[in-house]
């Protein structure tokens, strides 16, 4: 176990983290899938000439390797529809979702070039152009193009309700929320304090390009000394990357470790501990069901079988359940194999014990 800091200044270098894998791991590393927040060349230029590993970033806007892609032409590219590898719902609505986003799949347009960094080390730089729907900062931005002049917040989002017909935030104070997108942008010139202060807007160039409908066009790029893998591939395998920390996410919300008692290594290891007992009591318990719950999520269970009452105790070696009488039918329904489960639950509270 180890305890980190939640600022930034206390998250561990992209170093340190590769040397701890290692380690725990007791092999070498082929490559890395790296989060733009640890996007810098020197870890870039440290995994490729000391280390040896293949690694695959995310690039960022404003670099120079980002404008050197940005230059690439339209002869350049190539239109394919990209692959997504996505875990199974497990809801009907998630299966639903995933059917439509199957369908509304959209070709992107893919290139690639050869860059260098700082020391002349090259760098193959992959480009993703994709269509995407306008967010409302795109189309604030898109209405302040067409501005001359002061404004304040108020009549900003006025001008914006004008424009596209909808609120530009459902806050309950809207004008704030718009004033802080304001500051945001370099261009833009606060004058004034309070209610009083307005916005001076001068030839503002949005730089969106918007495409037919409620589209623009946007670019992405990656970053990779993987020369052997075509465009696409990179750009597919770097999508795992997201799906795991994605499920990670998820997984944390379900065993309760999302939300840590304390700083303190052993309050830490504890939670750890009786969460993942607590979720192999429900595990054990789906498995006693039949079919019709057993794959169920914790949502169906507690709403069907548990209800929001339901208690399990442990009593010496004797384990009871307390059930709302409402569901108390519902239950008895499923308890045709519910002995092996105490059984097995049993073996669970004796490892309770031997922790206490």
């Amino acid at each position: 176990f180890e305890v980190r800091g939640i600022n930034d200044a206390d998250a561990p270098p992209l170093k340190e983290m590769v040397k701890k894998a290692k380690q725990i791991t007791g092999t070498s590393i082929k490559r890395l899938y790296i989060d733009r927040g640890f996007y810098d060349e020197a870890n870039f230029l440290w995994l490729d000439d000391k280390e040896h590993i293949e690694y695959v970033t995310r690039g960022k806007q404003g670099t120079k390797l980002f404008e050197q892609a940005a230059e690439l032409g339209d002869a350049e590219f190539r239109v394919l529809v990209l692959k997504t590898k996505e875990y199974e719902p497990k809801t009907a609505q998630g299966k639903v979702a995933k059917e439509k986003r199957e369908v509304d799949k959209k070709p992107v347009r893919i290139a690639e070039c050869t860059c260098s960094f700082s020391t002349g080390t090259p760098v193959r730089v992959v480009v993703e152009k994709k269509r995407t729907l306008l967010s409302k900062n795109d189309k604030l931005r898109l209405l302040l193009a067409k501005l001359s002049g002061s404004y304040t917040a108020q009549e900003v989002v006025e001008l914006y309700k004008k424009e596209y017909g909808e609120v530009f935030s459902n806050s309950k104070k809207p004008t704030i929320t718009i004033a802080k997108t304001l500051t945001k942008i370099p261009e833009i010139v606060a004058v004034g304090n309070g209610r009083g202060r307005k916005y001076k807007i001068e030839a503002y160039k949005a730089d969106i390009k918007v495409l037919d409908g409620n589209e623009k066009e946007e670019m992405f790029i990656w970053l990779t000394n993987v020369f052997s893998a075509s465009p696409e591939q990179i750009i597919e395998d770097y999508g795992i990357r997201w799906l795991i920390e994605t499920l990670f996410e998820e997984a944390k919300g379900e065993w309760y470790i999302n939300k840590l008692p304390s700083r303190n290594l052993e309050a830490i290891k504890v939670h750890f501990y009786f969460s993942f007992i607590a979720y192999d009591i429900v595990n054990i318990f789906k498995r006693a069901l039949t079919d019709k719950y057993r794959n169920a999520g914790i949502e169906v269970l507690r709403r069907d079988i548990l209800h929001k009452i339901a208690v399990i105790c442990f009593n010496g070696r004797s384990l009871k359940f307390e059930f709302n009488r409402k569901y108390e039918i519902r239950y008895n329904e499923q308890s045709a194999s519910i002995n092996e489960f105490i059984s097995r639950a049993r073996d669970t509270s004796e490892f309770v014990k031997t922790l206490a």
